[in-house]
């Protein structure tokens, strides 16, 4: 009324169908003759009924009906009026569709789905002729049912910039080991949540499963949809939906098309294909759920928003929750290998004061508490690092006696002009042969220079001879 009534007045940034309220102040201004609008109450007649309304307000409920008539018409036919109105001074289009409200909100999104477009291509997470298979009408929709966090978390996920070891790595320097804590084999990306291969994740996953499949029979979902569906969340990326459809048509046949170009991650992340609404469109119509296409397909993208969520929670609750002892699950799991490592130590390799350790009841360890298993953890590896070290430095030991040892220098005989003999250290060990033999080559050569005019009727006792007082001096016994 105020818009009819003022027709010079500009309209405000965020006003919805801005389009007719634009046309409808041009043909007010363009009318030859004055024109005024009043209200009339709406809805009169199922409020006071026919008999107490007056003539605008019967004729305000006739046109309501007649609206509502060819609005349903139109819904069922998926035929409308077309968008361009005849008259029209402006008109504001982006990617070929009409601007009905705010000129800056669709401005935004028309460039948003551009940006968008170019980095899921630039990612590999949704090739640039793909990108426009995805129901990103419903995503947005999907998205405002959650709080901020959950669609900042989301966000994260996939850019592949969420909190896993594999990002942590990166950003942390006590983190140093990115494989997943879970399966403990591959590198825990954001992809690998979904397709860990863990038996709790195995067994949240058919739970969340168990719980979309349940929904979708409840709301109409042909049961080769349903089958198919489940079979391919179940293979965790192994197959392709083409695969896992089993019957159907060639509506079904396009669907898991689409979706394996989509891929797996899109659609535990929620980017749907828009076929999935077509095909629900009639199935919707012929039920007696009150349930729109557009309803329904909310309803399925969070769902599979809950399979991922709920893989993530699972993660963190292994990671980070506090249970038992004060200690996470993956903490508990670390101090059992810890022990499993020690317990098998060789006893030798211990000190003989330690070695009861090894005598410890491995079964009531076990079924006793993480305080427990620390403390025999600590004990044991004082006990093997003492041991280590009492092994290097008897190592060191000896290798310091072997370089320091003293030599022991032998006796060499050396024979001077006066025929006597002078034993000089030498630098080599002999062996006791070789002294002997020395000794007896000594005496031989002395034999051998007595003078020629020695009385050999009387000769001299071999103790007084030149040789035997050099023996004396050097502290040996003469040679008999």
């Amino acid at each position: 009324m105020n818009h009819g009534n003022v027709p010079t007045s500009s309209l405000c940034e965020k006003q919805a169908q801005a389009d007719l309220l634009r046309y409808l102040k041009q043909l007010v201004r363009e009318n030859p003759f004055q024109s005024s609008f009043e209200w009339v109450e709406g809805h009169a007649v199922e409020r006071k009924g026919w008999a107490a309304c007056d003539l605008m307000e019967r004729l305000n409920d006739k046109a309501d009906r007649l609206a509502k008539k060819a609005l349903l018409a139109g819904y069922a036919s998926d035929e409308y009026i077309h968008p361009d109105l005849p008259f029209e001074q402006v008109r504001i289009k982006t990617g070929g569709t009409k601007v009905t409200g705010s000129i800056q909100k669709a401005v935004d999104k028309h460039y948003g789905h551009k940006i968008a477009q170019q980095f899921y291509d630039a990612q590999h997470i949704i090739s640039s002729p793909d990108f426009n298979l995805v129901w990103w009408d419903g995503v947005e929709l999907a998205l405002l049912e959650y709080p901020k966090m959950f669609r900042v978390w989301l966000t994260k996920h996939v850019s592949e910039f969420a909190g896993t070891n594999a990002q942590l790595s990166y950003w942390r320097e006590d983190v140093d080991d990115p494989t997943c804590q879970c399966c403990g084999e591959a590198i825990e990306t954001t992809m690998h949540l979904t397709r860990c291969q863990s038996p709790g994740r195995r067994k949240m996953l058919a739970l969340t499963v168990r719980t979309l499949t349940s929904w979708m029979v409840d709301t109409g979902v042909d049961v080769v949809l349903v089958d198919m569906i489940e079979e391919y969340l179940l293979a965790q990326g192994e197959k392709t939906m083409t695969e896992c459809l089993r019957l159907g048509n060639a509506d079904y046949e396009l669907l898991a098309e689409c979706s394996d170009r989509l891929r797996w991650d899109s659609l535990l992340e929620g980017r749907i294909s828009s076929l999935w609404i077509q095909i629900m469109k009639p199935v919707l119509l012929d039920s007696r759920l009150y349930l729109s296409p557009r309803k329904w397909g909310i309803q399925f993208i969070e769902h599979l928003l809950n399979i991922t969520h709920k893989q993530w929670i699972f993660r963190n609750s292994r990671v980070h929750y506090k249970g038992l002892d004060g200690l996470t699950a993956a903490q508990h799991e670390e101090i059992f290998n810890r022990v499993e490592e020690l317990m098998y130590t060789e006893p030798d390799d211990l000190l003989p004061k330690h070695r009861h350790l090894m005598e410890q009841d491995f079964e009531g360890l076990a079924e006793g508490s993480a305080v427990e298993r620390q403390y025999w953890i600590v004990r044991m590896e004082s006990a093997v690092a003492a041991a280590k070290q009492v092994r290097e430095r008897r190592d060191s030991i000896r290798g310091l006696a072997r370089l320091t040892r003293p030599r022991r220098r032998r006796d060499q005989p050396r024979h001077r002009a006066s025929n006597s003999v002078v034993y000089q250290r030498s630098r080599r060990r002999l062996s006791n042969d070789e002294v002997q033999q020395q000794r007896r080559q000594a005496l031989n050569n002395e034999n051998n220079n007595y003078p020629a005019t020695q009385n050999t009727s009387n000769p001299t006792p071999r103790g007084n001879s030149p040789g035997s007082s050099i023996l004396r001096r050097q502290g040996r016994p003469p040679t008999t």
